[in-house]
């Protein structure tokens, strides 16, 4: 852009320095996924103090810049207030509003940008940071150089990336009703006690404890990745147990281990259960083996279970089996701690399962399910397709680099 599309924020906005003297309690926070988010719903806890009379006032369509550093935004983030129609902020943030005839709708996308964060570098050093604010003075703020592309410009522009906002959050929602019928068809499909099952089965389950399976063994004592070298090897991370119903080979960490510490050797079909966790509704979660990589091991922080044979439970099954809301019931009930929460071999070995008879069953409804899966997933790789798209538009058209 040349000089004469350039100007200074001050021009285009003006600070808003009002406060809360009408007793409003929606206390907002920034979030970079949520934008100005009511702190108790994104914290289940407000941090503002109990008088928030001298907090900034906001209205819909105004804008805060909080200028502590988060994840993914190290210069701060600017964020416009949309989900409601007033709140407060942090005396921390500043808060201003377009003046008459800005395109709001243009900067609420330009204060995304990597040009505008360029800005805010050069008078926040990282060097002057302090406490986890940076030293980003009102009046610095303001003398921000922003881009000034006429007017009509900048409302094509919004409509275009607005367009790409609309894709987005239907993506959004159709993948969250993907997983609504996904829980529901676990729900149904692998409660023993719902009553249903696939035609042409006949519907059988039959109980076993779980040490009528198979068989418990341990991580490498005491290690994690972190306690290796780069090397030949693969070790199975918590937070791959904890987040995927089945092993993320993708995700696993590549490390040097030594011939006298090799052992307990991951297998296919083993099954790998978290032993401690914050909250008891997350200790005891499984995931399942279903790869063929050699020289692999497990954290310390898991247990591993191997299935005697797969004639009885499959592998595949006992994926999402293992983490049905009727199985996470009965994990649950094991865990014990009181602010760290742990679940003990023994207890889980000797808990009774019920499971489908026959293993043609079994593979049926895991296919199901995985089917399910792989839908969600093509919805996402198309969000997270949708979402560079509208990064890269707004690199082109906010640099004007594409004009419109």
């Amino acid at each position: 852009m040349n000089n004469n599309n350039f100007c200074i924020l001050s021009d285009k906005f003006q600070r808003i320095t009002n406060k809360n003297s009408v007793g409003n309690t929606n206390v907002l926070t920034i979030s970079a996924q949520h934008g100005l988010i009511n702190q108790f719903e994104y914290y289940n806890h407000q941090y503002a103090s109990e008088n928030t009379s001298g907090y900034p006032l906001l209205y819909k369509g105004e804008f805060a810049y909080n200028k502590s550093y988060s994840d993914g935004y190290p210069w701060g983030a600017t964020k416009r207030l949309e989900r409601y129609e007033s709140g407060v902020v942090s005396p921390l943030y500043i808060c201003f509003a377009a003046k008459d005839g800005v395109c709001a709708d243009f900067y609420s996308y330009y204060f995304e940008s990597d040009h505008f964060y360029r800005e805010i570098y050069k008078i926040a050093q990282e060097g002057a940071r302090n406490h986890g604010l940076l030293n980003v003075s009102t009046e610095d703020f303001f003398k921000i150089q922003i881009a000034n592309p006429p007017l009509e410009e900048q409302r094509r522009i919004a409509d275009i990336l607005g367009c790409c906002d609309r894709v987005i959050a239907l993506k959004k929602e159709l993948i969250a009703e993907k997983k609504k019928q996904k829980k529901a068809l676990m729900q149904k499909l692998l409660n023993p006690d719902s009553g249903f099952r696939l035609p042409g089965f006949s519907g059988e389950w039959k109980e076993f404890e779980l040490n009528e399976l198979g068989e418990t063994y341990s991580g490498l004592a005491g290690k994690t990745a972190k306690d290796f070298e780069c090397g030949n090897s693969f070790f199975v991370p918590y937070l791959n147990i904890f987040e995927n119903t089945i092993v993320d080979v993708n995700k696993l960490e590549q490390v040097d281990i030594k011939p006298h510490e090799n052992q307990n050797l991951v297998r296919y079909g083993d099954i790998f259960f978290t032993t401690s966790s914050e909250t008891p509704e997350e200790v005891g979660m499984s995931s399942v083996f279903l790869a063929d990589v050699n020289n692999t091991y497990l954290n310390s922080f898991c247990f591993g279970f191997r299935l005697y044979d797969f004639e009885t439970l499959l592998p595949f099954f006992a994926a999402y089996y293992l983490r049905s809301d009727y199985m996470r019931i009965i994990l649950n009930k094991l865990a014990q701690g009181a602010t760290r929460f742990n679940i003990s071999k023994t207890l889980l070995m000797k808990s009774k399962i019920k499971i489908p008879s026959s293993t043609v069953e079994q593979q049926a409804i895991a296919d199901i399910l995985s089917a399910a899966d792989k839908e969600i997933n093509l919805l996402e790789q198309e969000l997270a397709q949708q979402e560079q798209k509208k990064k890269s538009l707004m690199q082109l058209l906010l640099t004007r680099t594409v004009r419109v």
